[in-house]
């Protein structure tokens, strides 16, 4: 059988199209019903949360600038040695220097910022 008679007689790869699929709008919003039901308490949890951690945020502003700096400080020290590894590795790529030095700079900045997290804090604001 060729391509253009499968495709006029609705099949696809040997199978018969099964025509359109409903969406049976009644099952899903009893599914939906019950499971907001059943976990109404987890859903009120995960919405009072962050709005919690960010009035504390702004009511602690200090805490969380270093909070902020410390993480920002770890993830420019983990990029920047994941950089420093992955160059050391590829000597043979174009533009070697410009990745090495890119990477140590990233790679210090990230030290910096953990070493003095209060100083990195003001530099932040």
């Amino acid at each position: 059988m060729s391509l253009a008679s499968a495709l006029a007689n609705g099949e696809s790869n040997g199978l018969r199209n099964q025509g359109p699929q409903t969406l049976d709008t009644d099952r899903l919003r009893a599914t939906l019903s019950t499971a907001l039901h059943d976990h109404w308490r987890l859903f009120l949890i995960e919405g009072v949360v962050p709005i919690a951690l960010g009035a504390a945020a702004v009511v602690v502003q200090p805490i969380a600038s270093v909070a902020v700096t410390i993480f920002v400080g770890w993830l420019s020290f983990l990029v920047g040695g994941a950089g420093l590894i992955t160059t050391l590795i590829s000597k043979q790529v174009p533009g070697f220097r410009y990745s090495l030095c890119t990477a140590a700079l990233v790679l210090s900045v990230g030290a910096v910022l953990l070493w003095w997290p209060l100083r990195g804090a003001e530099s932040l604001q």
